[in-house]
């Protein structure tokens, strides 16, 4: 073992030496090293983010303002509104409110978002994106119910090393089998991503799979359903 560790080399061709300038006209990158004849770019003074001359772009870019991609968009409505067009049993939706011309043109990106606490004497159901806290509380003491509709692109994600850590060959995973193993919580769906990897032969039934959950799925032996 030693003789061989002693014998190492690197591969022919690997490792080259440096090209030498400044060594004589002869060598080929004498005098003036490959950078041509006197001027800026011979000097070796010019700053990586030089353009020219032309406005640089730190300086053609705003530095006021900052938009929150991240932030959540609703087409909010007041409860007094919707106390005003819906009558007792009926259900709030976004489809009933554009109805009503409560919403105007398209809803917004995550929904319909109640706000207000308006006096409510009869009682609605509502199935909106989001409500207040004091909104809420004036609908389910009218005898109303709210209930939460998850965001368009809201998930929980669960990873396919840990479907295989909970469940054996022949399981169905869908919602209702991963909130009672503790993987996901609340009414979001599900998306199941390609991390790790799974031995457990499955039958995955969720909202979403990514395409390289789904190949390692298929390759364990398990099936994908759509939800």
């Amino acid at each position: 073992m030693a003789n061989e560790l002693s014998n190492l080399q690197a591969p022919a061709g690997s490792r080259r030496k440096p090209m030498r300038v400044g060594r004589g006209e002869g060598q080929g990158k004498g005098k003036t090293c490959g950078r041509g004849t006197k001027g800026q770019r011979a000097r070796g003074t010019v700053p990586a983010r030089f353009e020219g001359g032309q406005m640089p772009l730190h300086r053609r870019l705003p530095k006021r303002g900052f938009v929150n991609i991240h932030a959540r968009r609703y087409s909010v409505v007041q409860l007094a509104a919707v106390a005003g067009r819906f009558s007792a049993g009926e259900t709030v939706d976004a489809a009933a409110l554009r109805e009503r011309s409560l919403i105007s043109g398209r809803v917004a990106r995550d929904g319909v978002k109640v706000i207000g606490g308006a006096e409510l004497s009869h009682a609605l159901t509502l199935h909106v994106a989001a409500i207040s806290g004091t909104a809420a509380e004036t609908v389910r003491s009218a005898g109303g119910e709210v209930h939460i509709t998850p965001r368009r692109n809201d998930y929980d994600r669960v990873r396919v090393s840990d479907v295989s850590r909970h469940f054996s060959d022949g399981d169905r995973v869908d919602t209702g089998a991963l909130k009672a193993k503790g993987l996901v919580s609340g009414e979001r769906r599900v998306w199941i991503t390609g991390h790790g990897t799974i031995s457990s032969a499955v039958t995955i039934a969720v909202g979403r799979i990514s395409p390289n959950a789904a190949a390692k799925v298929r390759a364990a032996g398990g099936t994908i359903e759509t939800a």
